[in-house]
């Protein structure tokens, strides 16, 4: 069986062993807050201009996103999968990930075997577990570097045509710096929401 067929059905039987009204709660919970999320992003332009914010002065109130995620928490709660969804660890160390990946082909470069080894191991918690605070401080690091590529990408170099993956599948410069970004925002949302739900299940 292909690669791809073992992960659906691997997918098939996770999806059967967790029952429907748990799959339909978190499924809800992830599509509510992908929207308000999304409708929060499209904003962020305009509250920057209203508020008069510098470039740095909004990095760092976004920032407060994932140090208050890292403060609300607990120790836990980190690895837990409620419903069988992914876990808070996975969405964050994805979220560096994804990103440090998809900028990789950005720049027309292959990944790495590390980077490849890494894709691998999110989501695995190790031994011993990898700490929330650790995992935020990793992506935070990836999105930094992220933001001096950007920086340096030229308005010319946009539509300059780049491969993904091993199959060498086309895309571009400004479509890769989208997915990224629209990638990062739901993870970062699914983050959250997982640990709302979490702290639901506690009260």
């Amino acid at each position: 069986m292909s690669e791809t067929g073992l992960v659906v059905e691997a997918h098939s039987r996770l999806q059967a062993s967790v029952p429907r009204g748990a799959r339909f709660a978190v499924a809800t919970a992830f599509f509510v807050n992908g929207a308000v999320q999304a409708n929060w992003v499209t904003r962020i332009p305009a509250v920057q201009e209203e508020l008069n914010l510098s470039a740095g002065a909004l990095g760092a109130a976004l920032l407060g996103l994932p140090v208050g995620l890292v403060a609300i928490v607990p120790v836990t709660d980190v690895w837990q999968r409620p419903g069988g969804a992914a876990s808070i660890a996975f969405h964050v160390s994805h979220t560096g990930g994804a990103l440090d990946r998809l900028f990789t082909y950005a720049r027309g470069e292959a990944l790495s075997e590390a980077q490849r080894a890494a894709a691998r191991a999110e989501g695995q918690p190790g031994d011993p577990p990898a700490a929330l605070v650790e995992l935020v401080a990793d992506a935070q690091a990836t999105i930094e570097r992220a933001f001096d590529q950007l920086r340096a990408t030229s308005p010319e170099s946009l539509l300059d045509e780049r491969k993904v993956g091993r199959a060498g599948l086309p895309s571009n410069v400004l479509g890769l710096l989208f997915h990224a970004a629209e990638h990062c925002t739901r993870h970062v949302g699914q983050a959250i929401t997982t640990a709302k739900i979490l702290g639901g299940m506690r009260s």
